[in-house]
């Protein structure tokens, strides 16, 4: 049987994509929709279903005889659409091969560790290692908690292990992933700066690449940050969303943050570190945004300018 998986989405969903493909074999694999007896599109839906209806109604149309399989963030809402499909979802893929082989769904919440299990990597000197499943926040435009459920962080012996068997397998770069990689160990009794100093000192030519993080998780372990930060191994490059401009939208996001606590952060991070790169994400639109909002967003993007 051959099999084509397609992912989207976020680095995390990524890698289970990666599992996904490990699991079936890279044997039996295709890269076209056309060719595949069986298609597994490993979709994202965090801030909506519209780009995962037009990429299961893609793949249907290229070939209306295979099996489609559905994984990834599922909501209830492409259950009913697509209702002749399988579903697998996110906390169920190490399932796959036996939902295929028993035409059976698996979309019941359980806790997985996504570490430790078979790989095919998209890039072959790129490891992308998930580091915690969900988050501890409910932003309101963002779906992760109802579909991932809250903060689960992975062990650090098996984030080791993984990260030793990249670098052994020839990888370059380290993609240290999450929902929220700043929120890690909270449920543990650490953070993500003491389990970057543990995979730093993973003997081997490599690089760190942190991916997207809460801006206020990151106060709470700010001095420890900044000194495994400075290590040449890491990526000089942080990507911290504020969302909006003004406080009354991130209120009504659920936020849980400032403008104003952010930008302090932003300007703590550029004295620390005046050459590292800086990304954000803003949310324009939002329900109930004024244009005098909308303007503060605005503003506040040529404030970064000049910080970035």
């Amino acid at each position: 049987m051959k099999f084509c998986v397609k992912s989207f989405g976020c680095s995390a969903n990524i890698a289970e994509g990666e599992i996904i493909k490990g699991l079936l074999k890279q044997k039996n694999q295709v890269s076209e929709e056309d060719k595949a007896e069986v298609i597994v599109l490993n979709v994202c839906t965090v801030k909506g279903e519209n780009s995962a209806v037009k990429q299961i109604k893609k793949a249907m149309n290229a070939n209306p005889a295979a099996k489609i399989v559905i994984t990834g963030c599922i909501t209830k809402k492409l259950q009913e659409q697509f209702s002749d499909a399988l579903f697998i979802s996110t906390h169920n893929i190490d399932k796959v091969q036996e939902a295929i082989k028993t035409n059976q769904n698996f979309i019941k919440f359980k806790t997985l560790v996504k570490l430790g299990f078979p790989r095919v990597r998209e890039n072959e000197v790129i490891g992308i290692i998930p580091i915690s499943s969900g988050c501890p926040d409910a932003c309101t435009y963002c779906s992760t908690e109802l579909i991932k459920g809250n903060l689960h962080s992975f062990p650090v012996k098996k984030i080791l292990e993984e990260a030793e068997k990249f670098i052994k397998q020839g990888c370059r770069e380290l993609w240290i992933t999450a929902q929220d990689t700043t929120c890690y160990g909270q449920d543990l009794n650490i953070n993500l700066a003491k389990l970057l100093k543990k995979i730093i000192g993973i003997r081997g030519d490599f690089f760190i690449r942190i991916v997207m993080g809460h801006p206020r998780h990151l106060r709470n372990f700010w001095d420890e940050f900044v000194q495994v930060f400075r290590h040449p191994k890491v990526f000089k490059f942080l990507h911290l969303p504020i969302q909006s401009g003004n406080n009354m939208i991130l209120g009504a996001m659920k936020r849980n943050d400032s403008v104003e606590n952010f930008t302090k952060l932003v300007s703590d991070f550029r004295k620390e570190f005046p050459d590292a790169t800086i990304s954000t994400d803003i949310i324009v639109g939002f329900p109930g945004e004024t244009e005098e909002q909308f303007n503060d967003s605005l503003n506040l993007i040529k404030k970064l300018n000049q910080m970035f």
